[in-house]
This record gives structure tokens, C-alpha cells and sequence, in this order.
């Protein structure tokens, strides 16, 4: 899906000559030439606001200060930034004060302290002492938005960026801003939750520490905490993390950045389920069959399953979070040794050929193909639930214009954004081979499956049919979707739940399928493994 090259300006910050894509924003471009604005308000991932006024550059020629995060580049613009204007410099300074105004300067007892963009900026572009010497507004505090998340409105800057991520990212508008002026506030309605499941990444983007989370609260430093770079391990949207530990334990998982996965993003579940292999229910030794569930330790379950396979036919199942490497090596020990094809690791059989060319090729839909679509049919695929960065990315493209479809027992929470078809349970199937003869036929886009199926033909290579893992419960319904994405041209993607299916069902893991998606059925096929 390539896109047309973007128009290029020219254009001189301090005294250094850029050219950058048109419609670029004066901050971006200062970024790329290494020039530091301060700015509280403005994220890359996020609409410009102009909220919190601290990003003021001079341009020449212009009588007033500008916005940086609002203003886009022109050719010959000359911009100053605080580096080369004392205007500049002075009017930073001066809107640091206000903002410090009615701060409680609790930075010692802050969960942000140490790792503050206020903080900071307060430090390198802030005056050295303040003048304000009337007492500070108060608020009661913390206020617990959910069990996850407090607030705390003295800290607050008002940049925002809270309430346009639950806005303009993930669609759920709990958190808003309530009052003017000076009395001004981030809240939540009376008697709501903040229920998202998205929340935490509220918390992670506010500059001041307003927000913090609950299972973090009062629990380290950022000079305490050792940092790995990670990947998520619960769903199968592949997120990168980062995450935090301290004296040996997990206390903190961070989103990191990666516009080719999950942007800045991650949901709550892969954020704040960190804890759950602490948890007492855990199981942490081997458990064997008799007068019950026994414990007993991992010699005497391995001399107990090596007597199974010496008497009878063996059966294996492997759970969805297996990595690739250990997947393999279970599908080795089962077919060389076990000398068995009974293992599996689905939790629904029926994945046809869909399944046979998702094992034998890596994925052939990618993120950016999703934003970028014209056209998104999604089947049997409740986004949010089961792959939730997925969700935001299908959000995104629907508010670059795409036609966004979902075909589902239920109402998703696409709903505001995409046309629903609903369909009974067990019959997405029928569904779908409904649009595939609408195609044939050319029904009138009166009906849902005509509108589908214009949508599909009119995009082109530029539609994308995502096929959730409820297809894989009906014996046809992946294969419709991938007939159906053939005939039009449309990228198709079979996706999975959790995070290691996608490698299990490559290694093998699979009665019908040996590594790499050849058949068992296939003397050739087996004899290549």
C-alpha cells in the first residue's frame, strides 16, 4: 500500500536550514535538527491542542509569539526558539510560573518525581524562585478514578492530554475536563468508573504526575528500578513494553515506543497483570491424578509420563503462551520420540486452509496496513477484548475515512466508528458467503452484505479482511473469508488470540500440520522435516 511523497519545505530554526514534509509542525522539525522546545501539552500520537502554551517560538516577520505544536512549516519561514530569542525565552519562563502557581511542589512524595517533564522543564527553562506568596488552591485528594487509577487536580496543568487520548485514540470518553477559568478541572461523571481498557495509558502520558496508578503508588523511584525492553506476552498483538523491577520483582510495565506495532500504546491488561505470577492460585509444581489433583515433584511426574508412552498412544495439549522455541521442541519430542501426531494447542479446529497458509507464512497484514485501509471487513473479532491494540489501529484508519465493517454475534465497541452486521452465533459462515454472493450477483448497497461487498471490490488491495479466531469454530467460515479476500483483492489476515498460538501453530503444534504448515498427510511434506 504505497502512499504518494509528500510535498518538501524549507525552512531555518536558529539559524539552521531543515526541509521537511509540508504540514509538518514547527516542534517536529525543531526535533529533528536536535533543538529541545518545552512543551507539555503536545504528543506525537495525539491532535495538536496549543493548550498549555509553553512551546511559544518567535517567527520573522510575525508580531506575536507562536505555538509550536499548532504551527505547520512554510517555505522561508525563519523561526527562534528559546535557544536564540530572549522574547522567546522570557515568555517560557513566564508561563512556567503560572502553571507553578497553585503546584503543590510535592515532587519528594510524587510517583513522578524523578522522571517529571514539569520537573524538568521547570529546572531547565523555569525562573530560579517563586514570587507567589497567597495560598495555593486545594483539592481533596487522591481521587480514585477506578481501581487503577488517581487523581490528583492540584498537579494538574490542564494540558489535556488525558482527555484527547480517551477522545481521539480509544473512543471512550469517561474522563473530561469540567468547569472554566480558574476553577477548571480533569474529572470523571459522578457515580462512573473510569472504565477503559485503555486507562493506563492516561497515566503514562501525563507530564505532571495528575495521574498515577494505584498498584505503583508510593512503591519505588525511577533510581531504584532496573528497565528491560520487552514484548507483551498476554494477547497475541505483539506490544512493546517496558518493564521495571525492583530488588528482583516486577513493580511497573510501560509502553514503549513503536509506530510499526503499537505506536505509544498498551492495554491495561498487559500494563497491570504483572502481579499475576505472584499470585497465590498459581500453579508451581506439577500436579498428578489420584485421590485427586496431588502435588508431587517434577521426577516423579517425568518417570510417570515416560511409563504412559511406554504402554499406549500419547496425547499432548499445549497451552496458547508456549514460546517458539519451546513449541518446537514439543513438536520434535512428539513426532521423533512419542512417535504421535495427537497434539494440538487450538482451542477451536476448524481453520481450513486459512490455517494451513498462516502455518506455512509469516503474517502478510501488518499494522500500517490496517491504518492505511480503505475498506476493513473484521469477522468474528471482538477487537477489543481479544486483541486490543488491534482495535485502536482499526479506530485509527476509520478516522482517516476508512469503511469499517464487523461481522459479529454481538455489538463490539467499534460500534460508533463501523456498520455491524450481527450474525447468530456458529453462522458467520452463512454470513459471509451471503457478501461473497452479493459480489457475484452485484446486490444493491441497500443491504449490509452490499455494502460489504462494494466496499471490498471498490478497495482493492488497499481493503483488509481480518478474520477473528471465532471463524475457526464453524467448519467453513475461515475459508469463506479467504475466498472472499481473493476475489477481491483484499489482504487477509487469520488472527490469533494469544500470544504464542501464532508461533505453535508454525512449529507444528498441530495434529494435521508439521512445522512450517506441511501436511502430515503428505509423504513428501513429512520427509523434508
Amino acid at each position: 500500500m504505497s502512499e504518494r511523497p509528500a510535498e518538501l519545505v524549507t525552512l531555518t530554526i536558529d539559524g539552521r536550514e531543515i526541509t521537511v514534509p509540508a504540514g509538518t509542525l514547527v516542534i517536529r522539525a525543531a526535533e529533528q535538527l536536535g533543538i529541545e522546545i518545552p512543551r507539555f501539552c503536545d504528543h506525537p500520537f495525539l491532535a495538536p491542542a496549543g493548550a498549555c502554551r509553553q512551546c511559544y517560538v518567535e517567527i520573522e516577520g510575525q508580531a506575536k509569539l507562536f505555538t509550536s505544536c499548532t504551527t505547520t512549516v512554510a517555505p522561508g519561514m525563519v523561526v527562534r526558539t528559546q535557544v536564540t530569542s530572549e522574547l522567546v525565552r522570557r515568555a517560557q519562563e513566564a508561563n512556567l510560573e503560572f502553571l507553578l502557581l497553585n503546584h503543590p511542589l510535592d515532587c519528594p512524595v510524587c510517583d513522578r518525581g524523578g522522571e517529571c517533564p514539569l520537573q524538568d522543564q521547570a529546572l531547565a527553562f523555569g525562573p530560579g524562585e517563586s514570587r507567589y506568596v497567597e495560598p495555593k488552591r486545594t483539592y481533596e485528594k487522591p481521587v480514585p478514578l477506578s481501581p487503577l487509577v488517581n487523581l490528583d487536580r492540584e498537579r494538574c496543568v490542564l494540558c489535556a492530554r488525558c482527555t484527547r487520548f480517551c477522545d481521539e485514540i480509544s473512543g471512550d470518553r469517561f474522563i473530561e475536563m469540567f468547569a472554566r477559568g480558574a476553577g477548571q478541572v480533569v474529572s470523571i461523571a459522578a457515580g462512573e468508573d473510569f472504565r477503559s481498557p485503555f486507562s493506563g495509558n492516561t497515566i503514562q502520558i501525563c507530564p505532571v504526575g495528575a495521574l498515577t496508578a494505584t498498584p505503583y503508588r508510593f512503591v519505588a523511584r525511577p533510581f531504584d528500578l532496573s528497565s528491560t525492553d520487552s514484548v507483551c506476552a498476554h494477547c497475541a498483538a505483539g506490544c512493546n513494553v517496558r518493564i521495571d523491577v525492583r530488588r528482583g520483582k516486577v513493580v511497573r510495565v510501560l509502553a514503549r515506543d513503536n509506530v510499526e506495532v503499537n505506536d505509544a500504546w498498551t492495554c491495561d491488561k498487559g500494563r497491570f497483570a504483572f502481579s499475576a505470577p505472584d499470585r497465590p492460585e498459581r500453579v508451581t509444581t506439577p500436579l498428578l491424578r489420584g485421590r485427586g489433583l496431588e502435588p508431587v515433584s517434577f521426577d516423579e511426574v517425568l518417570a510417570e509420563v515416560a511409563g504412559w508412552c511406554r504402554t499406549g498412544r500419547v496425547g499432548i495439549l499445549a497451552g496458547g503462551r508456549l514460546l517458539d522455541e519451546d513449541a518446537y521442541a514439543l513438536s520434535k519430542l512428539a513426532r521423533t520420540v512419542l512417535r504421535t501426531n495427537d497434539l494440538d494447542h487450538r482451542r477451536a479446529f476448524h481453520g481450513g486452509r486459512a490455517e494451513e497458509l498462516a502455518a506455512a507464512r509469516p503474517m502478510s497484514v501488518t499494522y500500517r496496513d490496517v491504518e492505511r485501509a480503505e475498506a476493513i471487513l473484521v469477522a468474528g473479532l471482538d477487537a477489543e477484548q481479544e486483541l486490543p491494540i488491534l482495535h485502536l489501529r482499526i479506530r485509527k484508519a476509520a478516522r482517516r475515512g476508512a469503511k469499517v465493517f464487523v461481522l459479529h454475534a454481538r455489538r463490539t465497541r467499534l460500534h460508533d466508528v463501523a456498520e455491524h452486521v450481527l450474525v447468530r452465533p456458529g453462522h458467520e459462515a452463512y454470513a459471509l458467503e451471503r457478501v461473497r454472493e452479493a459480489l457475484e450477483a452485484g446486490v444493491p448497497e441497500g443491504t449490509p452484505e452490499g455494502r460489504i461487498a462494494a466496499a471490498l471490490a471498490a478497495a482493492g488491495e488497499r481493503a483488509v479482511v481480518l478474520a477473528g479466531p471465532r471463524l475457526c469454530e464453524h467448519p467453513l467460515a475461515a475459508d469463506v473469508a479467504l475466498a472472499l479476500a481473493e476475489r477481491t483483492g483484499a489482504r487477509f489476515a487469520l488472527l490469533a488470540r494469544r500470544a504464542g498460538d501464532p508461533g505453535a501453530l508454525r512449529a507444528g503444534v498441530h495434529p494435521a500440520l508439521l512445522p512450517g504448515g506441511r501436511r502430515v498427510a503428505d509423504a513428501a511434506e513429512r520427509a523434508e522435516v
